[in-house]
C-alpha cells in the first residue's frame, strides 16, 4: 500500500470531490419556489460540479460564473435555487485559493438554503461543509467545527441510509480537522466512525472507505500507536489484494455481465463475460465458476438470437457440471432438460437424445416404474423420436408411457388422449407392434374419451376426429371418413360459425371425399354452399 503523508489541506480537498458527488442528489430533491426551472438548467449545473470534480476548474468557473449572473436575473440572489449554485462557486474560488471569495459565496449559499428550505434542511449541508473546510484551510477550527457538528446533526439520521454517505465526509473531515490541528487523538474516533459508516454505505474495498482507513492509520501513526496502525494498514492491504483475487474478479464481473444483458449491452456484457471466464478457470478448485460463467454466456447467445452459439456454451456446461456434481445432481438434470430442449427445438436430436434418455432414467429411479414423471419423461422421449423420424422407437416408447397412464389415472382419463392420437397416427416408414391395436382403435377410444370428458362438439374431440379421418382417406375407406367430416363441420359451425374459415376447410375436405366416394351431386351442392360464403366474403372486404 502507497504510504500517504495527510496535510489539513488534503484531507479537505480528497472530500470536497466525495461531497460533489453526494450533493448531486441534493440538487435534485431541493424544491422550487415559484417558476419552474429552465429546462436544461440541473444538466448545466451538473456539467459545472462535473467540471469541478475532474480538475477543470477553467471551465468550473465560467460555467458556474455564468450560471450565477443567469440566476440571479430570472429568479433574483435570494431565490432557493441560488443556494446551489452559490455554494457551486465558493468550491471553485477555495480550489483557486481565493478563500475570501470562496467563504463570500458559501455564507451566501448558506443562507439563502436556510431562508428558503429551513435551517436544518437538508439543502444547507453542502455549503455547510465546504464552508467548515476553507475554515480548516485557514486554520480557524473553532470556526469549522461548529459548522461540521450542525451538518452531522442533520444527516445523521438513525434509519437513514441513504445519508450515510454524507456522516462519512462529515466524520472524516472532523477527524481531519483534529488532526491538522495537532489534536489526533480527538480525531481518532471521528475516523473510526466514518470508517464503519462508509463500509456499510460505500463497501468494504471502494477506494473512500480505503482512503479513510489510511487515514486513521495515518492519525493513529501521530499519537505513537503504531501497532493498531500496522493493523489497519494489513487489513487495508489485504482488502487491496482481495479486490485482485479472482474470486472478487469474477463476481464483479458476472454482476456486470448480467446488468449489461438486462439493459441489452451486449459488447459490455461479452467483455465482462470474458474478463469472469478467465478468473473462473484460474480457480481450477472451484470449477462450478466456469458452469456458472458458460451457462451466462449461453444466455448471452440466446437473448442475440444465436442459439447455436448458445448450444455450444451450454453443452461446455453441462459436460462441466456433469463432472463436478454428477449426473444425478438436482441442478445439473434440470440443466440437462434446458439443454436437451434447445437441442431440441433446433432439430439437434442426436445431441438430445441422451440428456432425454438420462432424464427418464433418472425419473424412473427417483420417482418409480409407474410414476407420472417416469411416463412424462418417456413421452417426452418418444416425440423427440417421431420429430426425428425414428417411428419404430417413437411408438416403442409410446407403447409404454400407455399402461403407464392407464394405471395411474384409470383407462377413461383425459390424460390419454395425446398418447393415444400419437399411437394412432400413421407415418410413412412407421411398423406397429404385433401387440399393438390398429390405429383406428387407438383413435376411436380417444374420441370416445374426449366425448366424455369435453362434449361432442368440444375443439379436443375435433382434433382427433381430424386424424382420424385422415387415417380413413388414407386407407380408401370412405363412407367412414365422410360420416367423421360430418361430424367435424358440425362441431365447426357450433363452435366458430357457419360461415367460418374452419367450418370452410372442413367442408372443402367433406366435398372432397364426397367426390371420391362417386357422389358428385352431394359434393357440388357442398362446393356451391363453400363459393357463396367466399363471396360474400370477398363483397365484404
Amino acid at each position: 500500500m502507497t504510504q500517504i503523508f495527510y496535510t489539513g489541506r488534503y484531507l479537505t480537498h480528497s472530500f470536497t470531490i466525495a461531497m460533489l458527488i453526494a450533493s448531486a442528489f441534493v440538487s435534485n430533491i431541493a424544491a422550487t419556489a415559484a417558476a419552474e426551472l429552465p429546462a436544461d438548467w440541473q444538466d448545466r449545473v451538473r456539467a459545472g460540479v462535473h467540471s469541478y470534480a475532474t480538475g477543470d476548474n477553467k471551465w468550473a468557473f465560467d460555467r458556474n460564473s455564468k450560471l450565477m449572473t443567469e440566476g440571479e436575473a430570472k429568479f433574483g440572489g435570494s431565490d432557493g435555487r441560488m443556494a446551489r449554485l452559490y455554494t457551486n462557486m465558493g468550491e471553485v474560488y477555495s480550489q483557486q485559493g481565493r478563500l475570501d471569495y470562496a467563504i463570500q459565496c458559501l455564507k451566501k449559499g448558506l443562507s439563502v438554503a436556510e431562508n428558503a428550505y429551513g435551517a436544518d434542511s437538508l439543502q444547507t449541508v453542502p455549503a455547510l461543509i465546504n464552508l467548515a473546510q476553507v475554515y480548516v484551510h485557514q486554520g480557524n477550527y473553532g470556526q469549522a467545527q461548529p459548522l461540521f457538528k450542525r451538518a452531522l446533526g442533520i444527516v445523521d439520521k438513525p434509519g437513514d441510509d441513504k445519508l450515510l454517505p454524507y456522516v462519512a465526509v462529515i466524520e472524516t473531515n472532523l477527524g481531519a480537522m483534529y488532526f491538522a490541528d495537532g489534536k489526533p487523538a480527538f480525531g481518532e474516533e471521528h475516523f473510526k466512525r466514518a470508517f464503519s459508516v462508509a463500509t456499510k454505505s460505500l463497501g468494504s474495498n471502494h477506494q473512500w472507505t480505503t482512503t479513510i482507513g489510511a487515514m486513521h492509520a495515518a492519525s493513529l501513526k501521530q499519537q505513537g500507536k503504531t501497532k493498531e496502525a500496522k493493523a489497519i494498514e494489513r487489513a487495508a492491504v489485504a482488502k487491496a489484494n482481495e479486490v485482485q483475487s479472482p474470486i472478487f474478479i469474477w463476481n464483479k464481473q458476472i454482476g456486470l455481465a448480467d446488468e449489461a444483458m438486462a439493459n441489452k449491452q451486449f459488447p459490455k456484457a461479452e467483455a465482462a463475460l470474458k474478463v469472469a471466464l478467465g478468473a473462473a478457470q484460474n480457480l481450477s478448485e472451484e470449477p462450478m465458476l466456469q458452469v456458472v460463467t458458460l451457462n451466462r454466456y449461453g444466455r448471452f447467445y440466446l437473448l442475440q438470437e444465436q442459439p447455436e452459439l448458445a448450444i455450444e456454451k451450454l453443452k461446455a456446461a453441462q459436460a462441466l457440471a456433469d463432472v463436478t456434481l454428477g449426473l444425478e445432481d438436482k441442478s445439473v438434470l434440470e440443466h440437462a432438460k434446458q439443454l436437451a430442449d434447445l437441442e431440441r427445438s433446433k432439430a439437434q436430436y442426436a445431441d438430445a437424445e441422451p440428456l432425454y434418455l438420462r432424464l427418464a432414467t433418472q425419473a424412473k429411479k427417483q420417482f418409480g416404474a409407474e410414476s407420472e414423471e417416469y411416463a412424462t419423461a418417456l413421452a417426452t422421449l418418444a416425440g423427440v423420436y417421431n420429430s426425428w423420424g425414428q417411428y419404430p422407437k417413437a411408438t416403442t416408447y409410446y407403447s409404454k408411457v400407455l399402461p403407464l397412464l392407464e394405471k395411474k389415472f384409470g383407462p377413461e382419463s383425459d390424460k390419454l388422449i395425446p398418447v393415444l392420437v400419437e399411437l394412432g397416427k400413421e407415418q410413412t416408414g412407421r411398423p406397429y407392434l404385433q401387440s399393438e391395436q390398429k390405429p383406428e382403435e387407438y383413435l376411436k377410444r380417444a374420441v370416445k374419451i374426449g366425448t366424455a370428458k369435453f362434449g361432442k362438439d368440444s375443439k379436443e374431440v375435433v382434433a382427433v376426429l381430424d386424424v382420424l379421418s385422415n387415417y380413413y382417406q388414407r386407407h380408401h375407406e370412405w363412407d367412414k371418413a365422410a360420416k367423421t367430416y360430418t361430424q367435424i363441420v358440425a362441431a365447426n359451425e357450433k363452435n366458430f360459425g357457419p360461415e367460418s374459415s374452419e367450418t370452410v376447410k372442413a367442408l372443402e375436405q367433406y366435398a372432397g371425399v364426397l367426390q371420391m366416394m362417386g357422389l358428385k351431386n352431394a359434393a357440388d351442392s357442398i362446393e356451391a354452399r363453400i363459393a357463396k360464403i367466399k363471396s360474400a366474403k370477398s363483397a365484404a372486404d
